[in-house]
């Protein structure tokens, strides 16, 4: 069975657009995925939020580090 690969939350569009340019400026392979379904209206956003990045898992505390970080620097 293939190992998942773990998963950082994010808000919305504008903050997943900004954090994979980061992770790629650090050398960090990501892959971001929303949560919307046209299908269904959006309730798995309302449920599950917007959506996630799949980072490897050698990486995951240098992303999310860096995730917190930018989060940080909108709130000062």
């Amino acid at each position: 069975m293939k190992k998942k690969k773990p998963r950082i939350g994010l808000a919305n569009d504008i903050e997943a657009a900004r954090f994979a340019d980061i992770l790629a400026q650090e050398g960090i392979p990501c892959a971001v995925i929303s949560n919307d379904s046209s299908v269904y209206t959006g309730i798995f956003q309302l449920q599950n939020g917007w959506g996630y990045a799949e980072v490897p898992e050698e990486f995951l505390q240098q992303a999310e580090s860096l995730l917190a970080a930018y989060r940080e620097s909108l709130t000062e």
